[in-house]
This record gives structure tokens, sequence and C-alpha cells, in this order.
């Protein structure tokens, strides 16, 4: 297999010709020599800092971690909203969750308000897989009801399949993607999904015992819980998840059961030998609060609940760490840069992220938000975040001197906090105005929704905003998201 340049892979996406547009342009073309395989993993609510790989002292992940010694490991990657639709959906069209018109689970509406705030595809509008054309077979593996086919995130493959109760465990995912894989030889996308790492963390019930007292509170993890100031409630029972030690501990085993899901799905690829053919993707759509920020679960903009893991295996690429910061709309981008033949053009003509092993590409700043119950906004630019919310000033963040995001500056820096407020501003009345340039083509209805759904989403919590309080109910409604 050839090794993968960067100056290649931009050349590539600069042009957009791909082996389809040589052979109409008359050039002579060959088999292609590198990948021609895609496989992305996503681990839902898969916290980076909870990786060796990431500087964790744990090892809770080693099957994550052996890959990630194979792979591309990008070090800042960011999701847009820890929430699992949205996250996803701009993971799959590469837009953010104002531009693609998805900003939360649909938790708490209606059947009828389920339809109207799915994704819809249109002329302009499209799905990574929609993009990818008859040459290439598609195929998606879902675990949970966040995921499933009435969000829109099904349209484009050819072969899907979804839980038919609120979640399945990986390894029951498995079951039905490596049955798919066994009959395979490619060209293909494949996309798999884990909601094991998810909660509802409860000891004696989640994650299975095997996992939960697999992990024993130590002096090591009193040190990670006190320099991110991780405080849940004061006086809490001894083995109750409102303290943050009880609740590390069953994280960690609930990440290690989706570990074990995603070692048998990678061990299933050599076994096929399709392991030098394929590059494989493994990121979150989000990671989780555990008492960091008195956050239990997530929805809100701080960086343990938006910084996700990502790498990418690419066969004849050199494993090395990379810096840049980015964001999860940039993922299908620079991974359909290193697979050969997928077609290129329609997809990148939508996306807003771009390929970040390019020469050329230049570090953005990022967009972040909460949901409907924080109602909050972030971006990041170099080491600076600002924190905007519905109520009080905003805070300025110096990522380079409180990674943590303890202390803000914004009294200290007020200048550099007027220009990063300004530009958040401008942000989201551009997004909104993309949005608008969608709508305005002809949009294709998606099937009628499974009524069910709302059932499903209560049963993983989310009418709780992800196991914490309800909003009061005389708050008034959050704005609803722009389609």
């Amino acid at each position: 297999m050839r090794n993968f340049h960067p100056v290649s892979v931009a050349v590539r996406l600069l042009t957009g010709l791909t082996l389809a547009t040589l052979v109409l342009a008359g050039c002579s073309t060959e088999e292609p020599d590198g990948p021609r395989n895609l496989v992305v993993v996503t681990v839902d609510t898969l916290r980076a800092d909870r990786l060796q790989t990431y500087g964790y002292f744990r090892d809770v992940a080693p099957n994550i971690d052996a890959l990630a010694g194979e792979s591309l490991v990008f070090e800042r990657c960011l999701a847009p909203i820890a929430q699992t639709t949205p996250s996803h959906l701009s993971l799959m069209t590469s837009l953010y969750p104002f531009e693609h018109g998805v900003s939360n689970n649909f938790a708490r509406l209606s059947p009828e308000a389920q339809r109207e705030q799915a994704f819809a595809s249109s002329d302009v509008l499209r799905t990574f897989a929609q993009t990818l054309g008859d040459g290439v077979h598609t195929a998606g593996f879902v675990s949970a009801a966040p995921v499933k086919r009435l969000t829109g995130l099904a349209n484009g493959f050819r072969t899907w399949d979804e839980p038919s109760e609120t979640r399945r465990s990986g390894q029951e995912t498995n079951q039905a993607a490596l049955a798919w894989l066994a009959n395979q030889t490619g060209p293909f996308f494949m996309w798999v999904h884990y909601m094991d790492a998810h909660g509802p963390y409860a000891v004696g019930l989640y994650p299975p015992a095997e996992y939960a007292e697999r992990y024993q509170t130590d002096a090591e993890l009193e040190a990670y819980l006190a320099e991110r100031r991780m405080v849940g409630t004061e006086g809490a029972p001894e083995n109750d998840i409102a303290r943050p030690d009880v609740l590390a501990n069953l994280y960690d085993g609930s990440v290690k059961l989706a570990d074990d899901a995603v070692g048998e799905l990678l061990d299933a690829l050599r076994a096929k030998g399709l392991w030098e053919e394929t590059v494989v993707v493994l990121l979150s759509d989000h990671g989780q609060g555990l008492w960091q920020h008195y956050a239990f679960g997530h929805g809100d903009v701080w960086d343990e609940q938006l910084r996700v893991p990502l790498l990418m295996r690419v066969p004849g690429e050199a494993p090395r760490r990379l810096a840049p910061l980015m964001g999860i709309i940039d993922v299908m981008p620079t991974a359909l840069a290193l697979v050969d033949g997928f077609e290129a053009g329609g997809f990148l003509r939508q996306a807003r992220g771009r390929n970040v092993l390019a020469p050329d590409f230049d570090e953005p700043v990022v967009f972040g938000m909460g949901d409907e119950f924080t109602r909050s906004f972030s971006l990041i630019e170099g080491d600076w975040k600002i924190v905007r919310r519905s109520q009080g000033p905003s805070a300025l963040f110096s990522l380079r001197d409180d990674p943590f995001e303890l202390t803000d500056v914004s009294g200290e820096f007020t200048e550099r906090a007027a220009e990063l407020e300004a530009r958040l501003s401008a942000e989201i009345e551009a997004q909104r105005a993309k949005n608008a340039a969608f709508r305005s083509g002809s949009a294709t209805s998606l099937p009628v929704t499974d009524t069910e759904h709302l059932d499903e989403l209560r049963d993983l919590g989310y009418l709780g905003h992800d196991d914490e309080d309800e909003p009061d109910e005389d708050e008034p409604a959050a704005e609803s998201p722009p389609k």
C-alpha cells in the first residue's frame, strides 16, 4: 500500500478529481492502490481524557488505545454540541447544528414535532452516505434511539440496522455489523455506533457488575478529580453516584464495556483481510460532565463535554499526533481525502468543515452550543474561549493557562473578550443564513416517524436533561432552532 502524503490529499480535494472524472476526461486509470473502504466508529459519550492516549492514568480502553498506536491522533477535536442526534448529524453533513437544522434529541417533542424537527435531505443538503453514489456500499449499525432512522441519520445507507427497543449493547450491534461485513469486499462505507459508555449509571444496575466493580477509588483518581474540581453532592452516601468518585468508577467500567465491542469489530476487520484496505476513524459525539463544572451529564459547552477523541488509522500512513484545533465537522472531509475512489465534489460543496491534513488548512474558530436547557454558546480561537449564557455576562478563558476552564479572565482581557463576543454573534448569524439557503432548495420529506421515540428517549434520561433536573415549568421555552 502506498503512503498518503498531505499534499496528495490536498490536490485530490482541491481539484475535485476522482477516478470517475478521470475516466470521463479520457485519462488512463488504474485500480486504487490505497485504501478503498471507510469504517467510522462512534463511541457515544466518550470523554477524550478518559483514554490513556490522551493522558488518563487508567487503562480503561486497551483496544482503542492500541488503535491509537497505529493512527493519526488528533489532540483538539471538538463536538459542536454535547447532544447525540445533532452532533452525529454534524459529523455526517459537515455542518453545524444551526446549519443542518437539528439542535436537539427530540426529547421533549410530540411525534408531530419530531417529524418537523428531524433532518430532511434536499438537493443541496445531504448526508455523507447520500453523496457516495451506487459504486460504494453503505451500511449503518446503531445502538440507541437518538440515532435511529427517524432522525434522518439513516439517509443514504442502503443497509441499516437499529435496535427495536430504546437501546442495545455493543455486542448486539456487532452481531448485525459483523454479519454484514462477512459478505463485503468493498468498496464500502460502514458506520458503527456504540452506546455502552452512555448512562444511566447506577450502582448495582449499570454497567454490569463485571465492569462496575473493575475500578476502585484510589489516590490517582482523587488527584484527577481534585485537579478538575469535580464536586458532587456534599454529604452524599458512600456508594452514591452523587459522589464524583463513585460516578467515575462506573463511567470507566462503561467505557471498558464499549472498548470490548470496539475490539471485536477491529478484530473482524483484520480477520476478514480488510485491515490494509480500510481507513478506520474512531471518535465520540461528545463527552460527559461527571460532576465537573457541577454537571452530571452533558448538554453544555465545557471542554469535558465537547472535546472528543479522534483517531484515523490509514494503511501506509505513519502514526503521529496532530495538534490543530478542529471540529467534528472537519472529520469527514479529512477522511474522504484518505480513501481512493470515493466521490468528493458533492459533499465538499456542501461542507463547512475542511481537510485538516491539507497543507493550506488554517486553524478555524470552533463554535459550540448548548442544549435547550443550558442555552449557552462558545467560540474558541487559538487558546482563547468565550462562553455566553442566556443570563449574566459572558466568560473568557485562557486555555493555555487554564485548560479546565476554571477562571474567568474577561475582566482582565476586556478587548479580547469583546472581540470574541462579536465574532460569536457573527458566527451565529452566518449559520442561520446558511440554513435559510439550504431551506430554499427542494427538500425531500422523511418517512413517517415512530411514535414510540419519545418514550425511548425518556428511558435514556433525555427528558430530564440527561439525568439532571428539568427546568421549572414557568421558565420560558427556548427559541426553536432554525430549520
